[in-house]
């Protein structure tokens, strides 16, 4: 049974795709199942959940959504209105049109939704991490996750929905 609670230490074994280790102070998720002893330390491709961005070390969101993604925009814009009907508009700051995203994880394994809620869990609603969201989309940003639903479906399977909210750190 895959737990967000009891994170063992990055040392020796094998690992299962989707398995949660603690190394050097980040946690890392398995993205295939392998075996410690072929790799010293977490940093190589089987394993997610830190990466560079703009030169700083950050949490990294790596799973992928289900298709019922929805991408909300609503730039700040001040606008002034005068007597003959005419209106002038001017952008509200400058970082005046951040993204919101409304995800959904649908038919995952309990293991994966366990490292999910993981990432989640231990951001705690104030730590920004990294996503990059899907085409048009698909530059990655730093967002932050301030609550979560999570669903037991039936045996090994789990939905778990939420809204990213682009930030500037």
């Amino acid at each position: 049974m895959a737990s967000i609670y009891n994170i063992p230490p990055y040392d020796s074994g094998d690992y299962l795709k989707n398995n949660i280790v603690s190394y050097g102070g980040y946690h890392y998720y398995a993205r295939k199942d392998g075996n410690i002893a072929s790799n010293p330390t977490p940093n190589h491709s089987d394993w997610a959940g830190v990466t560079n961005h703009n030169g700083i070390d950050k949490p990294h969101f790596f799973w992928k959504p289900s298709y019922s993604t929805n991408v909300n925009k609503h730039p700040k814009v001040k606008s002034i209105k005068f007597g003959d009907g005419y209106e002038q508009r001017v952008q509200d700051g400058i970082n005046n049109n951040l993204t919101f995203l409304d995800l959904t994880f649908d038919n995952r394994s309990e293991r994966e939704a366990a490292a999910i809620l993981h990432f989640l869990e231990i951001r705690k609603g104030q730590e920004s991490f990294v996503f990059t969201p899907h085409s048009p989309y698909n530059k990655a940003g730093l967002y932050l996750c301030r609550g979560w639903d999570s669903s037991f479906v039936f045996y090994n399977n789990y939905s778990i929905k939420f809204q990213l909210e682009e930030v500037v750190d």
